[in-house]
């Protein structure tokens, strides 16, 4: 009972500690920010997978950035300037990249990474966690009918009826599992036109709009081809060839000689060995991202703590001094064995 106490009492203490005084006891090369969409409406293809902050709450982030750290462009981040400086980046390649995130930052002049799931450039395909969204949100629209569809699909895959939805989003991370197939079925049963939404909203960016993003200054990275996670995809030609394939098409509208990739949910169980021999196979591929918050990994590799979530009671007041304060207590609490 004292140990569990004097926990408590350290990890109290520990949260009253300055941001500076954290970067003191555990520098960074850098402290990585992912976000992955910013809008003040509700996108029927995301708000049934995470909550996402409205403009204004971004650039309460921007402003608190400016104020508080050096925000680090990636070719700074390449060349290892000021420990600590802070990098920010968005996942997945949604529209609101280029209409929402993209002035803001100019507007305040801060240099940003986009990594793209390149099979999704100019609305050629949706991702399956996009189709899933669009699911539920049928769902909700539709009442008991809907529901009974679902349900009825839950059971013809031996799934859990009541929790259908997390079941399925953690099969179609595996491009091998079937749960594709699966999810094709559930959207013509539901009625999800996945071809209209692509064709009428428009929900990723284009070609165009990533040519014009990297001419402004803004970096733009791989992603992989359609969002598999890297460690439920099975062999190391084929992890290759996700992390090579989507780097080129990058690199072929932006001109840039070398493209950064970041790991889809995250780089666990991906051989860093391996990964060093791609980089030196793949000249063309530069620095890797993960989304392994405060973590100390292989030299090439970035890692970063996710920035989507709002702050409480919808406040337009920057959260993430609370969501830095948190990763740093959590690095101070991990090798002592806490979660």
């Amino acid at each position: 009972m004292r140990a569990i106490f004097s926990r408590r009492a350290g990890t109290y203490l520990m949260r009253l500690l300055p941001l500076q005084v954290y970067g003191r006891l555990l520098p960074r090369e850098v402290v990585g920010l992912c976000y992955h969409v910013v809008s003040d409406r509700g996108l029927p293809h995301v708000r049934h997978l995470y909550p996402y902050k409205t403009p204004e709450q971004f650039e309460a982030d921007l402003v608190y950035l400016k104020r508080s750290f050096r925000v680090a462009s990636y070719a700074e981040l390449v060349e290892g300037r000021d420990p600590n400086a802070v990098h920010l980046s968005f996942d997945d390649g949604y529209a609101e990249c280029f209409s929402v995130v993209r002035p803001l930052l100019l507007k305040h002049g801060l240099p940003c990474t986009f990594f793209i799931n390149t099979d999704v450039l100019d609305n050629r395909r949706m991702l399956a966690f996009n189709r899933v969204s669009l699911c539920l949100d049928a769902v909700e629209r539709g009442g008991a009918d809907a529901a009974r569809v679902m349900a009825g699909t839950a059971r013809e895959a031996g799934a859990p009826v009541d929790a259908f939805a997390t079941w399925i989003r953690a099969r179609i991370r595996d491009p091998d599992s079937g749960a594709e197939e699966l999810l094709d079925r559930l959207c013509a049963r539901l009625g999800v036109d996945v071809e209209g939404f692509l064709a009428n909203e428009r929900p990723y960016l284009t070609t165009a709009q990533v040519r014009q993003m990297a001419d402004e200054g803004f970096t733009m990275g791989g992603h992989t081809r359609m969002h598999w996670h890297m460690g439920s995809t099975r062999g190391e030609d084929r992890i290759e060839r996700e992390i090579v394939e989507s780097c080129r098409v990058v690199a072929e509208i932006t001109g840039d000689e070398r493209v950064p990739f970041a790991f889809p949910y995250d780089a666990e169980g991906v051989d860093r060995a391996f990964l060093a021999r791609v980089l030196e196979r793949n000249p063309r591929v530069g620095r890797l991202f993960g989304t392994g918050s405060l973590r100390i990994d292989a030299p090439f590799m970035v890692n970063r703590m996710l920035a989507d979530s709002p702050p409480a009671l919808g406040r337009a007041r920057s959260n993430l001094p609370g969501i830095l304060s948190g990763a740093y207590l959590d690095e101070f609490l991990r090798p002592a064995g806490a979660p």
